[in-house]
Formats: structure tokens, C-alpha cells, sequence
């Protein structure tokens, strides 16, 4: 289930033919805790669908390394 609930997570809304067909179109990749996946104002090509584990959305204080939590993105979501 998405955070949001499972009508608004991209992943459930598809069907099985639909999710496979949209999973082959891209490659899997792993990513390493803390990785920062796409930052704000990056051009960019590509769309990050989580498939496994959570993502935070977050951005920068103005305190520097302080970092604020927007969002959590899991199982099913875009980034």
C-alpha cells in the first residue's frame, strides 16, 4: 500500500500487463542508503519508480546540513 493509499500509488494502478510493459521499457538499479537519487532542478530523462524499500523527499535548510523530511515514497511510487 502507498502512503497515500493504493489508488494513488503508480505501480497498483496498473494492470499486470501494464506494470510489465512499463517495467520493460527501463533497467533496475540498486541504490545504497542516504544515495541521493534526483535533486531539485536536475534535468533529467528518466523516472524512478520504487520498487523495493522507501525513499524520503526532502531538501535543505537554511541551517545548512539540516535536512527537511517532505515526503516518503515506497513500493509503487514515482519520484
Amino acid at each position: 500500500m502507498g502512503v497515500l493509499g493504493d489508488e494513488l500509488a503508480f505501480g497498483r494502478a496498473l494492470t499486470a500487463p501494464e506494470y510489465e510493459n512499463v517495467m520493460a521499457l527501463g533497467r533496475r538499479k540498486e541504490f545504497p542508503a542516504d544515495a541521493s537519487l534526483l535533486t531539485e532542478g536536475d534535468r533529467t530523462s528518466h523516472v524512478v519508480i520504487v520498487l523495493r524499500g522507501w525513499v524520503t523527499v526532502s531538501c535543505a535548510t537554511d541551517r545548512g546540513a539540516t535536512r527537511l523530511i517532505l515526503g516518503l515514497r515506497v513500493p509503487g511510487e514515482l519520484l
